[in-house]
């Protein structure tokens, strides 16, 4: 399963995001591609999605890298963090971008109109879906939008609404199972 910012999923734009839906997580079936670490490309499905706080899960058997555990403790401020990402899409398999800042808190983000963490954590185009993680490697965010005047600072998916909809996702079936699909 691959945890990304749902934007990127099903290629919204910021109008969508913004109409609220209650309740929005839904089990789809859209085929998308990802490309991985080394710069191989695969089919990936997207399995579920939160509209309001802009976060997805897409599944694919063919991703041979260990996953990330997520954290079992919420950041607090002031806490360290990094930030593996592909801004402006600058990754070829043989560099990966890795970035480090600061938890800041949440806030209300205006993109969503729900709470999101700040990072001091540089972002741009490329950069939504990325994972940040504590100093430990587990996840604790994912990126979701920055902030054009200011692009030292990203806005996350909350690491509570994070353990939530991977809660959520695990529990249900596959793809393959709903709609007969």
């Amino acid at each position: 399963r691959i945890l990304t910012a749902r934007h990127f999923c099903a290629n919204t734009n910021e109008k969508e995001l913004l109409e609220k839906v209650p309740e929005s997580s839904k089990p789809v079936q859209e085929a998308l591609a990802v490309i991985d670490v080394e710069n191989v490309g695969h089919q990936v499905k997207m399995f579920a999605y939160d509209a309001d706080f802009d976060i997805c899960v897409m599944i694919t058997e063919k991703i041979k890298q260990p996953a990330v555990t997520i954290s079992p403790a919420a950041p607090e401020r002031g806490e360290k963090v990094f930030n593996i990402a592909a801004p402006l899409g600058i990754s070829d398999g043989k560099a990966v971008l890795l970035f480090e800042g600061y938890y800041a808190g949440d806030t209300i983000a205006a993109v969503t109109g729900t709470r999101a963490s700040l990072y001091s954590i540089p972002t741009t185009s490329g950069s939504s879906g990325s994972a940040i993680l504590n100093e430990d490697g587990e996840l604790i965010g994912i990126t979701f939008a920055g902030l054009n005047e200011f692009k030292q600072v990203c806005m996350a998916v909350p690491w509570d609404v994070l353990v939530k909809f991977v809660q959520f996702t695990n529990l249900l079936p596959e793809p393959d199972e709903i709609d007969g699909g």
